[in-house]
């Protein structure tokens, strides 16, 4: 038995076009709209949704969402028209100093709310407290530290009769770990010189403490002299505030007489606004690469932020990615620019046989690479002080060259590294020296026997001359007759011809290897490394022989390694066992 046919229902629809389209972006039913009428079935359809702003808010584009996109409207609302150039009052006051928030309530940053308002409590009572504000570096304590100290003062003591810096005393976490003694000292003076206004004036002001700053920064041994500080004038209401990065670097008496607030930083993108409309506000002119770099160095430091992007503007009076460098990375500034090998060459024509933008398979990149390092080779260089191509300095390329061939800039080699493709084996595909094929292990071997032998040539031509000199002597010694003279002449030239034939064929055999990398026959370099280690022993062993020959007993003994003891005793021992055997 089949089922009943669903019953058909109405679509809804408004009135009029007009009306559905002003209800949905106003937020309320317009009064054209007819009601949703009622389906054959006695049910009412919903009505469509309300869309108004806030329901549209909930959607972001990718631009929105990454701030560090060119088409985020974060970089087109904050452009610099006019850049200035610094001046001596831009580096009289630190900036992040300078940034200081002027009250607790203009503390930024939402996780940070409930310590905001447990200072205005504060604030509101009239009542100071001990107060540790601790958080990572750059969230903010020593300015919310700062601004609490001033509101503080403000709501309760401003009168004109005391000054904010009669009531607070101020110092760090370094100089109270350097002078512990002194800090002490100061701090009694500072004390002293309060009662003496206060009895002078008749005020007793509410706001009477000791700001330190990082006193993680104080070992824990002299964080005691602080505790005793704390404890001797609690009596008389001086309070003291502290900021560290943590609270556990703190020893526990003074974490226990603290009322401890906890702070957290503002997320990069909140951190970019703040970056940039200081920029803007300052007139400082920079770049996105650059702001990117100043990032990667402060991190989501604000404090940090402010002291760089002032150090940077004082010495170089723009943001751009190489004046940033210069400040964050100094190390890596003064290294060229790496720039790939095509860049050299741009724009490179197409393939005149395939018509497809190299490389294709009839150029290939190593065959870019080598029109790269013919195109760098020929490019202008003019004299010391000329002005540099800024192009090519930018880029590696110049266009100007490339295209007409003449350029009337210079353009210095030394700037940039270029970043030519990494060469195969053409047997396993590996990057070269793949270690695995046999022929590369035979071409390692025959460079390393090349390399270890080239270095033993200044020794040998030593022994050479050593070699003439032993020569000489026989000649001169007349012990000899004529043929054995000459003789003796023809062994020293021989060694000297040996020699030198011996440098020639090295030579010969390391040039072969430089331009044969291609080369995959094994039997080939197998052949190179026998014919050229047999001239080696050959030349060696003839220069060898005439030393051996020729010097004295003595000295042969030394070289050979053997004392004068050892050759006596060798010597008797020879003629007591030919005596026996006699």
């Amino acid at each position: 038995m089949s089922s009943p046919p669903p019953p058909e229902l109405t679509a809804w629809a408004p009135s009029s076009p007009s009306a559905s389209v002003d209800a949905g972006l106003s937020g309320s039913p317009s009064p054209s709209t007819s009601p949703a009428p009622a389906a054959k079935g006695g049910t009412a359809l919903p009505p469509p949704p309300q869309l108004d702003e806030a329901f549209l808010s909930r959607f972001q584009s990718s631009f929105e969402k990454n701030h560090w996109s060119d088409n985020n409207a974060l970089w087109k609302d904050n452009v610099v028209h006019e850049p200035r150039v610094p001046t001596p009052a831009d580096n009289e006051v630190r900036w992040d100093v300078k940034n200081y928030v002027p009250n607790v309530e203009s503390f930024l940053g939402r996780p940070n709310s409930d310590a905001k308002r447990s200072l205005q409590t504060l604030i509101a009572g009239g009542q100071m407290r001990n107060v540790l504000f601790h958080g990572a570096a750059g969230s903010g304590k020593t300015g919310l530290m700062t601004a609490f100290v001033k509101e503080f003062y403000v709501e309760t003591v401003e009168d004109g009769r005391l000054t904010m810096k009669d009531c607070v005393y101020s110092t760090t976490g370094e100089e109270v770990a350097a002078h512990v003694k002194k800090f002490q000292k100061a701090v009694e003076s500072w004390k002293k010189k309060l009662d003496h206004k206060v009895k002078k004036t008749g005020v007793v002001p509410a706001l009477k403490c000791v700001m330190i700053d990082a006193l993680d920064n104080v070992p824990p041994a002299l964080q005691q002299t602080v505790r005793l500080l704390m404890d001797s004038y609690a009596e008389e209401n001086v309070r003291f505030l502290f900021t560290a990065s943590t609270p556990k670097s703190l020893v526990e008496g003074i974490r226990q007489r603290a009322y401890i607030l906890g702070l957290k930083r503002l997320p990069e993108k909140e951190m970019l606004d703040i970056a940039l409309n200081t920029l803007v506000k300052n007139r400082i002119g920079y770049e996105k690469d650059g702001i990117e770099l100043l990032f990667k160095y402060t991190g989501e430091d604000l404090g940090l932020i402010y002291r760089t992007i002032q150090d940077i503007f004082v010495k170089h009076a723009y943001l751009s990615y190489e004046n940033v460098m210069k400040i964050t990375f100094p190390e890596l500034a003064k290294k060229p620019k790496e720039i790939p090998y095509d860049a050299v060459l741009q724009p490179i024509p197409r393939c005149t046989k395939c018509l497809l933008p190299p490389p294709c398979q009839h150029i290939s990149p190593f065959d870019l690479a080598v029109q790269a390092r013919e195109r760098r080779r020929q490019l202008p260089k003019w004299g010391v002080g000329s002005m540099v191509c800024a192009r090519f300095k930018e880029t590696g390329c110049c266009n100007s060259f490339n295209k007409v061939g003449r350029c009337s800039c210079t353009h210095p080699l030394d700037i940039h590294t270029v970043i030519f493709p990494q060469e195969r084996c053409p047997v396993c595909s590996l990057p070269k020296p793949c270690g695995k094929c046999e022929y590369t292990k035979r071409r390692e071997e025959l460079s390393k026997f090349l390399e270890d032998n080239t270095n033993q040539l200044p020794q040998y031509g030593s022994r050479v001359r050593e070699v003439e000199e032993l020569g000489n002597n026989k000649v001169k010694s007349g012990q000899q007759n004529e043929a054995q003279n000459e003789k003796v002449m023809e062994r020293v030239e021989l060694c000297r011809s040996g020699l030198e034939k011996l440098k020639e064929q090295l030579r010969q055999i390391g040039g072969w290897v430089n331009n044969n990398e291609k080369c995959t026959d094994n039997s080939l370099y197998a052949a190179k490394m026998k014919w050229i280690r047999g001239n080696v022993e050959q030349a060696f062993y003839q220069i060898d022989r005439a030393l051996h020959e020729w010097r004295p007993r003595r000295d042969r003994d030394k070289e050979d390694g053997r004392g004068a003891a050892d050759s006596v005793t060798t010597g008797s021992t020879r003629r007591r066992g030919g005596a026996g055997r006699g």
